[in-house]
């Protein structure tokens, strides 16, 4: 856990539909044979390990227009997928056109989704 990238503020975790990939990163990091029992625990872990965790598709839940797989959400939010997608690479992670600086939150990400279906409204 030298490297930095774990328990760390500075780095922000950006994934979609991504908890079992995490769960599994728990195991491995935390050297535990099993996982906390109940969701409270496991997310307080989640937290400990990661504490700059974005689900997209979690934080999407609320827009019902922006429900779908990953390659329909990048396309409604205007964010492209390099390289491009098939299906031995579908976990690929999407780039932004314009680039997130380091001080993005959850919060930023947010108001984004926001402003989207703002406009889609008028």
């Amino acid at each position: 856990m030298t490297s930095g990238l774990v328990c760390s503020e500075k780095i922000l975790w950006i994934c979609f539909h991504g908890i079992f990939d995490f769960a599994y990163l728990l195991k491995l990091l935390s050297g535990e044979s099993t996982l906390p029992d109940n969701e409270y625990s496991f997310q307080e872990m989640l937290k400990l390990y990661f504490p700059r965790l974005v689900d997209v598709k979690t934080l999407s839940e609320p827009w019902p227009q922006l429900q779908g797989s990953l390659n329909k959400l990048s396309q409604d939010l205007d964010v492209f997928r390099s390289p491009p997608v098939d299906r031995a690479h579908s976990r690929q992670t999407p780039g932004r056109k314009r680039q997130f600086d380091d001080g993005v939150d959850i919060l930023q990400t947010q108001r984004l989704l926001l402003r989207k279906e703002h406009t889609e409204d008028e």
